[in-house]
């Protein structure tokens, strides 16, 4: 179920929409998952569906992001003839760190698809097993489905609204993602107590440094699209569309460990 859709008419739009997001059931759902992971570790069973399935939808969202980029500049680039790149460097700022080619104080270049991969082997989660049908769930193929559809295609103002939704529940994910799993980072590290969880979590560590600033970019990208109310329904249409997905995707979760 959404949250309330009444449309604000407020001067900043990325802020209403902001409130909107985490007002929603998806919202809650994401949370419901982070208090069970924090409480419990994953069994081998757990872990395999868990990354798995976020590997299935993490799959769509570089080159998405690049599409949209483009979709943005050709949107606006007649007229704004000199302003659409910068319009659209809101939105490819995510890619640049999703490729590995952002500075961050990490140190580290490898692109997030790389990060995932290694840091699955450390759950013992072969790169086969994250392909294996058999550990993804039907409701990461649809997130993963509509990811794919509403970055690349459509109206530009409800992908804009979609990719928002995104990055604002990312900032949270990975936080709540990070503090769980380090929170049985021993039983995950088969015993040891040495480890450092940036290390062996540097996936979701590295998130927690850079959405932040992915947060802002596409909320700058909102405010772009904001002057008219077919395009402010449209942002919040899209918004709304990854929301009820992405909520599906982290109830089904939920099930899963509560089993």
């Amino acid at each position: 179920m959404s949250a309330n859709r009444t449309i604000g008419r407020n001067a900043n739009f990325a802020t209403y929409l902001g409130d909107y997001i985490r007002q929603h059931q998806g919202w809650k759902a994401l949370e419901t998952f982070g208090r069970l992971l924090s409480d419990k570790a994953l069994d081998e069973r757990a872990a395999k569906f868990f990354l798995a399935s976020t590997s299935c939808f993490f799959r769509e969202i570089p080159g998405g992001i690049l599409a949209l980029a483009l979709r943005v500049t050709d949107d606006r680039i007649e007229n704004d003839r000199f302003g659409a790149v910068t319009s659209a460097s809101s939105i490819l700022l995510a890619a640049v760190d999703e490729y590995g080619l952002g500075s961050n104080s990490t140190g580290n270049n490898k692109n997030h698809h790389q990060l995932f991969a290694t840091m699955a082997q450390r759950f013992g989660v072969a790169e086969s097993e994250l392909h294996n049908p058999g550990f993804i769930l039907p409701e990461a193929i649809d997130l993963a489905r509509i990811t794919r559809e509403l970055y690349r295609e459509g109206c530009v103002a409800k992908s804009v609204g979609f990719h928002f939704a995104s990055e604002v529940t990312s900032d949270h994910e990975f936080e709540l993602c990070y503090n769980g799993l380090a929170n049985h980072l021993t039983v995950y590290a088969d015993g040891s107590a040495h480890i450092a969880p940036e290390k062996f979590l540097d996936f979701y560590y590295i998130h927690t440094i850079v959405e932040v600033e992915h947060g802002a970019a596409s909320a700058r990208a909102v405010e772009l699209y904001r002057a008219s109310e077919i395009d402010r329904q449209a942002l919040l249409d899209g918004a709304d569309q990854f929301m009820e997905a992405y909520g599906a995707f982290w109830s089904a979760l939920s099930r899963l460990l509560e089993q």
